[in-house]
């Protein structure tokens, strides 16, 4: 396997487990958790995992430019969770997804004024497609929407805070291993978090619901996804770890149809269609390097008599 395509599809693995946040999340709201409570549980625990890992057995020299770099991405990477809380406070949650989820053009965008140059014309069109998928999948246009113009804003300064950590996690301290790095974006959503406990945080739950939800969702929310995307990121164009990063969604849609009882619709299973035709699309160029190799030299049919040596 291409290396390129083995780094993408850690990103998508990646996505998909951050999708497995949304039916965690439902079921422990229906044991005692709130939002802020929760951000607690999946930081706290996200980082008694993490940091051990990274004393023991990635012990690495850091420099102040480099800690200093890793604390300003947790920092955005922890707006990309806090503005998106907020944000359903005054907007639907589909409404609040489809807008977050534009950090995907965002990311593009980003890059290509990064870069100084224009995107390639298969990465738009992937993102277009997956972008496209999204919005069907959502069901945004199957209700009434209110789009509340604070909520709209902070689901777009979600998705722009998203979009930059993307950006930021492939060219801040990439000599540094994934994991050190995954430890200290973990200590500076943690340090936030209980900074704005006051605000966050109303109810917390019983001690067992506690681990019992809050291991699962450091595991599948922080853990997983960040170490694969912290590996991945500094080896990928930005834009192919944006889009692909976008199976989080499907992720979601699918893994809350089998735990939490969702159903979807035909519109449903078209977006969910379109976003992972998205990503394959953008995959294209490398999918077709796996086939070549698979095939081999030797595949090729050959007539009677032909040469062979």
């Amino acid at each position: 396997m291409p290396k390129s395509l083995k780094y993408a599809l850690m990103v998508f693995i990646g996505g998909f487990s951050y999708g497995a946040v949304l039916p965690l999340v439902r079921l422990s709201y229906a044991s005692g958790f709130t939002p802020g409570s929760g951000m607690l549980a999946h930081n706290l625990l996200a980082l008694v995992i993490l940091a051990p890992v990274t004393l023991v057995f990635f012990r690495t020299s850091l420099n102040a430019r480099q800690l200093l770099g890793l604390v300003a991405i947790g920092v955005v990477f922890f707006l990309t969770s806090a503005t998106y809380f907020f944000a359903l406070t005054y907007i639907s949650p589909s409404v609040a997804i489809t807008l977050m989820f534009q950090y995907i053009w965002m990311g593009i965008i980003i890059q290509a004024v990064a870069e100084r140059k224009l995107p390639r014309l298969l990465t738009v069109a992937s993102g277009l497609v997956v972008v496209a998928g999204t919005v069907l999948t959502t069901g945004v246009f199957n209700q009434a929407v209110s789009l509340h113009p604070l909520g709209v804003a902070l689901s777009l300064l979600s998705a722009l805070c998203y979009a930059l950590f993307l950006f930021f996690s492939g060219r801040v301290a990439t000599d540094l291993p994934a994991v050190a790095r995954s430890t200290i974006l973990t200590a500076t959503r943690l340090a936030l978090t209980l900074a704005l406990a006051p605000l966050l945080i109303t109810q917390m739950p019983t001690i067992p619901n506690f681990f019992i939800f809050g291991i699962p969702l450091a595991l599948v929310g922080i853990v997983i996804p960040l170490v694969l995307i912290q590996t991945a990121a500094p080896r990928l164009p930005n834009s192919v770890t944006t889009i692909m990063s976008a199976s989080e969604l499907p992720g979601g849609i699918l893994l809350a149809a089998i735990f939490v009882g969702d159903s979807i619709g035909l519109v449903g299973w078209l977006g969910i269609a379109l976003v992972l035709a998205g990503i394959i699309l953008s995959q294209a160029s490398e999918l077709c390097k796996l086939w070549q190799r698979l095939k081999g030299p030797g595949s090729e049919d050959r007539g009677p008599g032909t040469d062979t040596t």
